[in-house]
């Protein structure tokens, strides 16, 4: 017996570090989120008119991060339009919308992915009349 190669052995601890600094990058993502929706909790959870729109529930406003703000407007409109449609059909459109945004697919934008994330869980209640 030979033992591991050396070489493998570079490999394997060079990746195990690459997870490692992913999974560390992930949790100070998750930190971060945890830290804005602390904020906007003691802060009364939205700002006064911040509302910006029809139909936004009592202390729900959009992000106000613009590029955040444009996308929560946008699927403010795409979700509207399916409001006549089945439950079932609002669920998966909700649920799609959802895992887009979700701040853990978003890596390369993650606070805008964050803020827009919050906004549909903000907006679920309303939505989809649970």
């Amino acid at each position: 017996w030979k033992g591991p190669e050396p070489k493998k052995d570079k490999e394997r601890e060079k990746e195990k570090k690459k997870t490692e600094e992913q999974e560390r990058e992930k949790e100070r993502a998750r930190e971060r989120a945890r830290e804005k929706s602390k904020e906007r909790k003691d802060s009364g959870g939205s700002r006064p008119g911040a509302a910006g729109g029809k139909g936004l529930p009592e202390g729900v406003s959009l992000p106000e991060n613009p590029a955040a703000r444009k996308a929560a407007q946008q699927l403010l409109q795409e979700l509207s339009v399916l409001r006549t449609k089945t439950q079932a059909d609002r669920r998966k459109a909700y649920r799609n919308a959802c895992l887009k945004w979700h701040p853990d697919k978003n890596l390369d934008d993650e606070d805008t992915a964050t803020d827009v994330f919050q906004f549909l869980q903000a907006m679920k209640e309303q939505y989809l009349g649970e």
